[in-house]
C-alpha cells in the first residue's frame, strides 16, 4: 500500500467519515425525527467506534440503510404513556374537529399538533 493511499484512508476514517456521520445524524433528526430511528442510530454509532478500532465499515453502512428505511416507515413508537394496553392508533395532524379531539382524549387517536410537514407517520404504537 502506498503512502498516499494510507493518508487517504486515514483522512476518510478519522476526518471525513465522522464529519459525514454527525452532519447526517443532525440532518435526519432535524428534518424528520422518529423515535424508531434512534435504535439504528445508536447501532451505527457503536459500530463506527468499532470501525475506528479496525472492524469492517459494512456494519456502519448497514445501520445507515436501516435508518433510511425507518425514515419512510408509516408508523412510529410513542414515548408518551397512554391509557390502555399497547396498540397501534392513527396519528392526526392539524386542528382536529371536536369528535376527533374527544377520541384523542380517550386514547383512540394521537393528536400530533397543528403544524404538519407531510412527513409524519400515519400510525403510532402507544402504551
Amino acid at each position: 500500500m502506498s503512502i498516499g493511499a494510507v493518508v487517504e484512508w486515514r483522512v476518510f476514517k478519522y476526518g471525513l467519515c465522522p464529519f459525514v456521520f454527525v452532519i447526517l445524524t443532525l440532518l435526519w433528526l432535524a428534518v424528520r425525527f422518529r423515535n424508531l430511528q434512534l435504535i439504528p442510530l445508536c447501532l451505527a454509532l457503536i459500530w463506527y467506534i468499532q470501525f475506528l478500532r479496525g472492524k469492517s465499515f459494512l456494519r456502519v453502512a448497514f445501520a445507515w440503510v436501516i435508518v433510511v428505511v425507518f425514515f419512510w416507515f408509516p408508523f412510529d413508537v410513542s414515548i408518551i404513556r397512554r391509557p390502555g394496553p399497547p396498540r397501534i392508533v392513527p396519528l392526526v395532524m392539524g386542528l382536529p374537529p371536536r369528535d376527533t379531539a374527544a377520541r384523542g382524549g380517550r386514547g383512540e387517536v394521537v393528536l400530533g399538533g397543528c403544524v404538519a410537514s407531510g412527513l409524519e407517520p400515519r400510525y403510532v404504537l402507544v402504551w
